[in-house]
Order: structure tokens, then C-alpha cells, then sequence
């Protein structure tokens, strides 16, 4: 994504994508099709700290831009070291403790989510 930073949060090991000065800043990500409307809320229940924009990504730096539905940083900046850019490797990998703790608790935050939002529903 153009135009965008990613910053480590600083009480956790995760990242925080925010809209950069620099348009010609970029974050790699992956993009993701066909997420049904229960998992995008359930997304949105996680990621409490952010919000969801519409923004345009691009698969090559020559390629034309495909919308796309972003999860951008909408807490207070300063929780995030904006002097480092976020790295999968040092940030989320090397805090074993923290990843393994991450993906346990996965599958427990979605039967959660799903028993919120179908409470919601009735």
C-alpha cells in the first residue's frame, strides 16, 4: 500500500499502519478476497484499536490499484514507536512467548465473537 507507514505498538508486538507524509512510502501486505460479512465483523471486534478504510493497494509497483478494506491505527499515536518500521521477524516472531499465547487464544476470541455478534442478532 502506497502512502502508508507501520510502526510497532509499543505495549505489544503488533503493528499499527498509519497514512504516511511520504506517498511514495509502502507496506507490504497480503491481500485477502471474499471475506464474508460475519469474519469482517469479527475483525472489526479485534481490532478494536483501528478502523477500516477503503484504501487502494497495488499488487506490483507498476500495477493498477485494486479497493481494498485496511485496518489503519485509530488510537492515540503516541503508543507507537514511530522511529521504527514494524517488522514480522523482530516484532511478532521474536516475542515467542507472546505469538504462542496469540495463536491459542485465536480460535477461543472467534467462537467469542461469533457467540457476541449472533447474541446481537436476536
Amino acid at each position: 500500500m502506497k502512502g502508508f507507514n507501520i510502526h510497532p505498538v509499543t505495549h505489544g508486538s503488533y503493528p499499527a499502519a498509519v497514512r504516511s507524509h511520504d506517498s511514495d512510502s509502502v507496506v507490504p501486505g497480503t491481500l485477502i478476497y471474499d471475506v464474508n460479512a460475519a469474519d469482517m465483523a469479527i475483525l472489526d471486534l479485534f481490532e478494536d484499536e483501528y478502523v477500516h478504510e477503503e484504501v487502494p493497494v497495488y499488487s506490483s509497483p507498476d500495477s493498477e490499484p485494486i479497493a481494498a478494506k485496511m485496518y489503519l491505527w485509530n488510537s492515540n499515536e503516541s503508543l507507537l514507536d514511530r522511529g521504527r518500521v514494524w517488522s514480522y521477524q523482530d516484532d511478532f516472531e521474536a516475542h515467542q512467548e507472546k505469538s504462542a499465547s496469540f495463536r491459542s487464544g485465536a480460535a477461543q476470541f472467534r467462537q467469542q465473537a461469533l457467540d457476541t455478534l449472533a447474541n446481537q442478532q436476536s
